[in-house]
């Protein structure tokens, strides 16, 4: 049996997503909330991230069905695994640092530049 793709509760997904990642990766250049970029960013990403849950209640076949959440192994997994990217992304970001000012290579050698 095919299941059908939700397009619309896709797309919202993906518009709530692309927004946000746009924010977070042009936000430290244009100074935060004091852009209105940003702001409009903010905004569109919440709007549809709102607009895919609203959407998504009432379907009875959701992009994610809800029973994934009741289920504690999988819960306590994606749990892990953001603790685990985080970690992963905040070292990764702050190792050049380390490296430039600790051991004292140039910003060629880290990749700074």
């Amino acid at each position: 049996m095919q299941r059908k793709l939700d397009t619309a509760g896709f797309v919202a997904l993906a518009i709530a997503l692309g927004a946000l990642q746009l924010m977070l990766d042009r936000g430290q250049h244009k100074d935060w909330f004091s852009s209105r970029e940003i702001v409009i960013e903010l905004i569109i990403a919440l709007s549809a991230l709102w607009i895919y849950i609203v959407h998504t209640k009432p379907q009875e076949k959701p992009l994610f069905p809800t029973a994934l959440m009741k289920d504690r192994n999988f819960t306590a997994a994606l749990g892990s695994m953001f603790v685990l990217g985080v970690a992963n992304i905040s070292i990764a970001s702050i190792l050049r640092t380390m490296f430039q000012s600790v051991f004292g290579y140039t910003r060629l050698i880290t990749g700074a530049c």
